[in-house]
């Protein structure tokens, strides 16, 4: 008996499986890896913009590296790796960039109590 036979003689319960199993094979699509890649992106952008190689340059080069290694499980297609590393390649971007923001902020505020200093040096001079 051949397949279209059997598909037949199938009764529509045996039918309508068959098909939530195709669409849940469509389901696991690259879809959710694309969007976590991209939002890897934009967060390691961000952090770029907040100087975080200069002031946080682990968390930088981590999540540099888990996002080009993202990128590469999505072109060999394994997307479910390239999801689970794009999401950590985001928060170490989002690290990063919360350290080089702090850490900017600290250095600007010593900057500030250093040019408070001198100004009470000078007036005491006059």
């Amino acid at each position: 008996m051949n397949k279209i036979a059997l598909l037949k003689k199938a009764p529509p319960l045996t039918l309508l499986m068959i098909g939530g199993v195709i669409l849940l094979a469509a389901c696991a699509s690259p879809t959710p890896a694309r969007l976590a890649i991209s939002s890897a992106d934009e967060a390691y952008d961000r952090a770029i913009s907040a100087d975080s190689a200069k002031y946080a340059p682990l968390p930088t080069h981590l999540a540099k590296d888990k996002l080009d290694q993202a990128k590469s499980s999505l072109s060999n297609k394994d997307y479910e790796i390239a999801r689970r590393l794009a999401e950590e390649a985001q928060v170490d971007a989002r690290l990063a960039e919360s350290t080089a923001l702090s850490e900017r902020a600290q250095s600007q505020t010593q900057e500030i109590q250093k040019a408070i200093e001198d100004l009470r040096r000078e007036s005491k001079v006059r």
